[in-house]
């Protein structure tokens, strides 16, 4: 099983973290309450913003990825979350 270790050095497994979220977001209260707000909240369905200035357009576009970033834990297989952040943590080592 590959570990990845968090940019604050916490260690995870795919597997564990996807039990974790969906532990909290695969149930009545979350499908049905939290996740749409969420979706609501953060302009998930939305096209990233291009007017405006350029602080609101980064609140904006970070407000949505995190909606994406749950969503990502719960519509993708272990397989397909482990070669993102597989790829993820090659790109951010080759980055040093």
């Amino acid at each position: 099983m590959h570990e990845f270790i968090s940019r604050l050095g916490r260690r995870w497994t795919v597997a564990e973290m996807g039990r974790a979220y969906n532990l909290t977001f695969r149930n009545p209260t979350a499908s049905h309450f939290v996740l749409p707000d969420l979706a609501e909240f953060t302009h998930a369905m939305d096209p990233a913003p291009r007017e405006g200035d350029l602080f609101m357009q980064g609140r904006a576009a970070g407000r949505r990825d995190v909606y994406l970033h749950i969503a990502e834990w719960l519509n993708l297989t272990e397989e397909e979350l482990y070669a993102i952040y597989y790829q993820r943590s090659i790109l951010k080592q080759g980055d040093r």
